[in-house]
């Protein structure tokens, strides 16, 4: 059995998230999206009995961009929402008939500029730095 267990569940008031940080916080810096993601892999790796890889992995951490269940409303701009102590939503874009023709008039986003497209691109960047060696701290 491996379960499914991803940064949401360690998120709230969990020993897993020792300085409380936020899924606002989490959504917006790439360098706290990645050391929450590794508190957690570290804790589920170390307290959570499965049939997989226990401890320190032998091959490095397998870390992604993770902007949970948001990723396809929030590419097309739809507004997010986080709230104290549940994971984020987004609003709805369109609002009625005036709008029903907004997402096919405006076409695709362009994944590279505005959004959370662009903030995706952004973190995996991070994402690689770090994984060659380029450190920034983060803060308490």
């Amino acid at each position: 059995m491996v379960p499914g267990i991803n940064v949401r569940h360690t998120m709230f008031g969990h020993e897993a998230n020792p300085r409380g940080i936020t899924f606002e916080r989490y959504f917006t810096d790439p360098e706290i999206m990645l050391t929450r993601q590794l508190e957690h892999l570290g804790w589920v790796r170390r307290h959570v009995p499965q049939d997989a890889e226990m401890g320190l992995p032998e091959d490095g951490w397998q870390v992604s961009v993770g902007f949970q269940n948001s990723f396809e409303a929030g590419w097309f701009e739809c507004p997010m929402r986080y709230f104290a102590d549940e994971a984020p939503d987004t609003k709805p874009r369109l609002q009625g008939e005036a709008d029903k023709r907004r997402l096919t008039d405006a076409g695709i986003p362009d994944p590279f500029e505005g959004g959370l497209m662009e903030r995706h691109w952004a973190s995996y960047e991070h994402f690689r730095r770090r994984q060659f060696g380029a450190y920034e701290p983060v803060e308490a």
